[in-house]
């Protein structure tokens, strides 16, 4: 499963260089966000996974269109019990710019590593999300979102919930 990562993360690097070459001139070159992130596995009984790191890099293709690589870490740990969820996802995002905030929706596909007990695994996995982008100056931003990842495993599918709130970064204006 290793060649399957790092086949998703360059096809995903591959993706976004060419589109940073055709940014438009009028918006918003490029961003990146590091964020705190909340992870609920929804299926059974559920588990909250409160400790969380998120980074996402978008790149404008055009005033309502960009491109995204987006990396996420959560993990839950107990006196007995430790798992980690780490994902590269890549994919469109479709934005509405307006004066003092940006809303936007994107459908990223990519891959999730599962870690715990000594043991790890790799799936395809799905992760659609909306969110916002408070303007508090014309290069800084506050970004609040929440994300639905499916993880397609054998039987069920994995079906988390993400929220996430932190700092985006806008480059290129």
């Amino acid at each position: 499963m290793q060649t399957g990562r790092w086949l998703v993360a360059t096809v995903a690097f591959l993706g976004i260089v060419p589109a940073t070459r055709a940014l438009a001139a009028d918006t918003t070159a490029s961003d990146l966000s590091i964020e705190y992130g909340f992870n609920r596995i929804t299926n059974g009984d559920g588990l909250n996974m409160p400790v969380g790191l998120a980074a996402t890099f978008g790149a404008n293709v055009g005033k309502s269109f960009g491109v995204v690589a987006d990396v996420r870490w959560n993990h839950k740990s107990e006196s007995d019990f430790s798992f980690s969820l780490t994902s590269f996802h890549a994919g469109p995002r479709f934005q509405a710019q307006g004066e003092s905030a940006t809303f936007y929706a994107q459908g990223l596909a990519g891959a999730t590593r599962a870690s715990g007990e000594g043991s790890s695994d790799t799936k395809f996995s799905l992760m659609p999300g909306l969110g916002v982008d408070i303007k508090v100056s014309p290069s800084v931003g506050i970004r609040v979102g929440g994300d639905f990842r499916i993880i397609f495993t054998e039987g069920e599918k994995e079906k988390d919930l993400l929220l996430h709130a932190g700092v985006v970064f806008h480059f290129g204006r």
